[in-house]
């Protein structure tokens, strides 16, 4: 044998190299997957209009827009019961609008096309107040409107005329005595006239007047000017 002996190959060095083939191997699979996942996640948040099909695990999780429900299945939802819909019902895990007043409370107690409005009509605000686009809103009476005529003819026959005022939701004419005796009739209409039987103007054998008053859910106005009425063939 030759004095000069060949050297040998350490056995782990393929073992060495075959290792790291494999670890990068791995390393570029993870990758690759994650890189599909977001993919995924990116498809799926824009094709069901911005995220509607969420995991989560509770409440917490749910932050995108009006999903803020955990449901049974993993799921961000708009809602799962009504009480997740405030003024309204929760109708397949979407909160719809209210049907009745009992679904409304607080500042808005009522139902209007299915939205809980602090009021519909005037009638459901506070004195001095009037409903206006669903609100509650402080308002003042009428102004006071003109009086045109005042006539008294026969027996018991009053007719009386005035300017229309703007806001007003009806009027009161008043019939007196002119503060002889105290003694008055009035009678509430919701137009600018009135020719009536109805007031029995022989209660009152006085030197008579005539006025009226603007009236809506805020109050009534000031009266009008005064005129002179007749007294009827009875007195």
């Amino acid at each position: 044998m030759s004095n000069q002996q060949k050297k040998k190959k350490s056995p782990l060095v393929p073992i060495i190299i075959i290792s790291s083939i494999v670890v990068v191997i791995i390393i570029v699979i993870v990758v690759i997957l994650l890189l599909r996942r977001g993919s995924t996640t990116d498809d799926d948040n824009g094709g069901n209009g911005g995220g509607s099909d969420l995991s989560c695990s509770s409440n917490i999780d749910c932050t995108t827009g009006n999903l803020s429900i955990c449901n049974i299945t993993g799921t961000c939802v708009e809602c799962t019961v009504d009480l997740h819909c405030p003024g309204g019902t929760c109708q397949n895990e979407e909160c719809a609008g209210c049907t009745s007043n009992i679904q409304c409370s607080g500042v808005t107690p009522y139902c209007n096309n299915g939205t809980c409005e602090a009021c519909v009509i005037d009638g459901n605000c506070d004195i001095g107040e009037e409903c206006i686009s669903d609100e509650c809103i402080p308002c003042n009476p009428p102004p006071a409107p003109t009086m045109l005529t005042a006539t008294m003819s026969g027996f018991n026959t009053f007719s009386a005329s005035w300017t229309a005022v703007v806001g007003a939701t009806s009027y009161v004419i008043r019939y007196d005595d002119s503060g002889t005796n105290g003694d008055f009739i009035e009678q509430t209409v919701t137009g600018t006239s009135i020719s009536t039987s109805a007031m029995t103007p022989c209660l009152i054998c006085a030197p008579a007047r005539a006025f009226v008053r603007a009236v809506n859910s805020c109050g009534s106005s000031l009266i009008s000017n005064i005129l002179a009425v007749g007294n009827p063939t009875c007195c």
